[in-house]
């Protein structure tokens, strides 16, 4: 059995560092036997890099399903989520026996921390069905119903979380942030900026207590606690301080890679500006584990909060807490079933009568949710999750206020693009901010026409340029009248738009507004039809006979835009306007009797790749179900929902772009998968100032190269070895395109197409990559400069090179 509790959060650290290779023969003169007792040994004492590396090179020589399940289950503990998936599923999708069927917990999990939901539950209801291990029954259980209770969770949108700052953020996992005063804030990290190599050589690679100044977003170069706090050869951290400043707990461990061997609380007493000598906390510690204290008054008393996996407990660790007496303690009582589960309870922070803390234990988004418990004066409140925002798909723990509530602090390693990423983008733990918005700034847009009569209908959108997040997005078919909430001291865009006028673009900020106010804006819209004529009338760029119209042939497997189809932010419910192209779509599956569809929605980079990955599935689920509604049959639709993997321009994540860049992205497509080799499509052409008339294809007059693929994943080669990788594309534009040059890295020869391809016309770039000189797992980006809007267009591939 491949389960285990992740006992390295009831300590103060997850390391990300790597222990040295056990051998520095070549893997060759290794012999099978040897390989596998040491990725075992390396296992069991849950060594999970080096294990996974004698996997690996045990796999090459056998190919055996159970050593590729232990492949998996090493990426899944060090939460390298997408390599895990990758070697789950060469297994587990083909063990129609159920061999492997206790191993598909962690599978599902794997699943639904990247947002593929259904497929995760999917594993969760077989292992139901088919285990006899009571306990991962029972956590199966447990993610079906925080699978289904997701939905309803709170989405917190007066709250603002954010990546801290990579000034104390390294890559290799902070924790246990606490605001000291104003402008002085702690937190646990080893600092170190890259991998920790454990083979005898490294010095001091414990983690220790630092301190830092922050001013706003920003924050001072950390320094470390005196050698007082921070001892040399213990892990140091799970800071906090009591009610008057005047005492500061933490711990101090012993860690075998992520096991905690040792865990006791410490007190220092401020003399001055310095912390005095540490002293064991009296009662509370013994031969058990004692970890992360949280000062707090219940029955107005003093009280100090804990987590323990001492006898007597609901399992795994929980959290009690001791009344202070002095400088002695009453004895520990733990919080009993109300607040502790079966599972490890956590980072306890009690703020103003509620106490939050984190569990696996209870139904929640995904891994480790935050949730907050009320006092009553005499017994906690049933623990509600404290929803989203705070929370995600991932682990989310060390929740703290600061002293007036209104910002704060907690640790995730939910993915995000500024943060450093040494192994994997969720791989490791970082500090993020939260503020709790406390003005209220509404935005009011008007939109009319031209002559300033309302303009019902219209759609509305609202980009925050500062923090570049998901727009807010309004349509409403009755009201020209549209209200947003909106943040302080942030940069925004308005895009108003209708079908048949003249989008307006608006930006304004809302720096320097200090009281509750309401920003009145005013669009007024031109008609299309009042603009002078351009083309030659026809409806189609060569001529034709039918104004407004255009017929186009579509051939199987060809992705073909769907321009009308737009949802409201975090929403995935069928507008009025995207009814007209689902129409469409309608009349086409009926009159090709034999036709089967993919039916695909797509995001921009911005917000959690998992987030978009779960937004897009059902966004295409939605549109299915229109249809399926209106008399077409399931299986003649795949609705499938890619996020942002098949980004059409440059505008991956990073990289900073107008919102029009960023919202061509946003789109549904379907594309022939069985039946007619071609069909022919009539419908009303979409026109816009800026490209006159245009078809289903596009809404910019310019080349758009569109990849079959953009992202190859290639699988395993052996060093030294080269492997062609071929990135079939389409000119979706509406003008020729010309690809001027594609750069790589040494690594890769490439050859493109050097004449103009036609709009609608089709290319490929062909890529050599060779692996000499390299091991692991490798990402690769392919740059193309051509004359489309960006100049800059990427592709990507990935690959696993092993060693002989």
């Amino acid at each position: 059995m491949r389960i285990q509790n992740m006992r390295t959060l009831g300590a103060i650290v997850v390391i990300c560092a790597l222990t040295a290779q056990l051998s520095a023969q070549p893997i060759s003169r290794v012999k099978y036997e040897v390989m596998l007792a040491t990725a075992d040994e390396r296992m069991e004492a849950r060594d999970y890099y080096n294990a996974l590396t004698w996997y690996r090179d045990a796999y090459q020589e056998t190919k055996a399903p159970d050593l590729a399940m232990s492949v998996a289950y090493a990426y899944y503990k060090l939460r390298d989520f997408k390599n895990a998936e990758r070697w789950y599923e060469r297994v587990l999708d083909k063990d129609v026996d159920l061999i492997f069927i206790d191993d598909r917990y962690a599978y599902g999990r794997t699943l639904r921390a990247q947002g593929n939901f259904d497929k995760a539950q999917e594993q969760f209801t077989t292992v139901i069905q088919n285990s006899a291990d009571a306990e991962i029954i029972a956590a199966s259980k447990l993610e079906l119903q925080g699978i289904e209770m997701s939905p309803s969770v709170t989405p917190n949108e007066n709250v603002l979380v954010s990546f801290a700052s990579d000034e104390i953020n390294d890559g290799t996992g902070e924790y246990s942030p606490v605001q000291f005063d104003e402008k002085t804030v702690y937190f646990t990290s080893f600092q170190s900026r890259k991998e920790t190599i454990l083979d005898g050589s490294e010095e001091d690679w414990t983690s220790k207590v630092y301190s830092t100044t922050r001013n706003g977003a920003d924050y001072g170069k950390p320094e470390a606690l005196s050698r007082v706090v921070n001892r040399d050869s213990y892990h140091v951290g799970n800071v906090c301080f009591s009610a008057d400043k005047k005492t500061m707990y933490y711990s101090r461990q012993i860690l075998r890679n992520d096991e905690v061997i040792s865990s006791t609380l410490y007190r220092s007493d401020r003399i001055g500006d310095e912390w005095g000598a540490a002293e064991p906390v009296p009662v509370l510690n013994g031969d058990w584990i004692t970890t992360q204290p949280a000062a707090g008054e219940l029955f107005g008393d003093e009280v100090l909060f804990f987590v323990s996996d001492k006898d007597g407990g609901q399992g795994g660790l929980d959290i009690y807490y001791a009344t202070v007496r002095g400088n002695t303690f009453a004895e520990p009582v733990n919080l009993g079933p109300i607040i502790n589960t079966s599972e490890d309870d956590i980072t306890p922070h009690y703020y103003d009568g509620t106490l939050y803390f984190s569990t696996e234990g209870r139904p929640g988004l995904g891994g480790y949710d935050l949730f907050a418990s009320t006092w009553n004066g005499n017994l906690f409140s049933a623990p509600e999750n404290v929803g989203r925002n705070y929370n995600s798909l991932f682990d989310d723990f060390y929740l703290s206020y600061n002293e007036d509530g209104t910002q704060g602090y907690l640790v995730s390693n939910r993915p995000d693009p500024k943060k450093k990423k040494l192994k994997s983008e969720t791989c490791c733990y970082d500090i993020y901010n939260f503020e709790i918005k406390q003005l209220n700034i509404d935005l009011l847009v008007g939109v009319g026409t031209a002559d300033e009569q309302p303009l019902e209908g219209a759609t509305v959108e609202v980009a925050d340029q500062t923090i570049y997040d998901e727009p807010q997005s309004k349509t409403l078919p009755d009201e020209y009248r549209f209200s947003f909430d909106l943040n302080p001291e942030r940069k925004y865009q308005i895009i108003t738009s209708k079908e048949g006028y003249v989008s307006d673009t608006i930006e304004f900020t809302t720096n320097g507004i200090t009281e509750d106010q309401t920003i009145r804006k005013k669009v007024l819209l031109t008609n299309l039809s009042d603009l002078p004529p351009t083309g030659d009338g026809t409806g189609e760029p060569g001529g034709g006979t039918d104004p407004g119209f255009i017929t186009e042939t579509v051939t199987i497997n060809e992705p073909i835009r769907l321009d009308n189809i737009y949802y409201d932010f975090n929403k995935w419910d069928i507008l009025p306007d995207a009814e007209k192209d689902l129409t469409v779509i309608l009349n086409l599956m009926n009159e090709y009797s034999d036709m089967v569809i993919e039916l695909s929605s797509h995001t921009d980079s911005r917000g959690p790749k998992p987030f978009n990955q779960d937004l897009s599935q059902r966004r295409a689920e939605s549109a299915r179900s229109w249809l399926m509604e209106r008399g077409v049959a399931a299986d003649r639709i795949i609705p499938k929902g890619y996020g942002e993997e098949r980004i059409l321009n440059g505008c991956t994540d990073g990289v900073r772009c107008k919102n029009e860049e960023h919202r061509f992205n946003r789109r549904t497509e379907f594309t022939i998968v069985a039946g007619p080799q071609t069909i022919e499509i009539r419908r009303e052409v979409r026109t816009t100032p800026t490209s006159g008339k245009q078809s289903i294809r596009g809404s910019y007059n310019i080349p758009i190269i569109t990849f079959d693929q953009g992202m190859i994943d290639i699988g395993e080669i052996r060093a030294g070895e080269s492997k062609e990788v071929v990135y079939e594309f389409q000119n979706t534009g509406t003008e020729d395109l010309v690809i001027e040059l594609v750069t790589a890295c040494k690594c890769t020869n490439l050859d493109w197409p050097t004449e103009p391809i036609p709009p609608g016309g089709r290319g490929k770039i062909v890529a050599i990559f060779d692996s000499t000189g390299m091991a692991g797992p490798h990402t690769k980006t392919i740059t193309i400069i051509a004359n489309t809007e960006p100049i800059v267009v990427e592709a990507k591939f990935q690959v696993e090179v092993t060693t002989e």
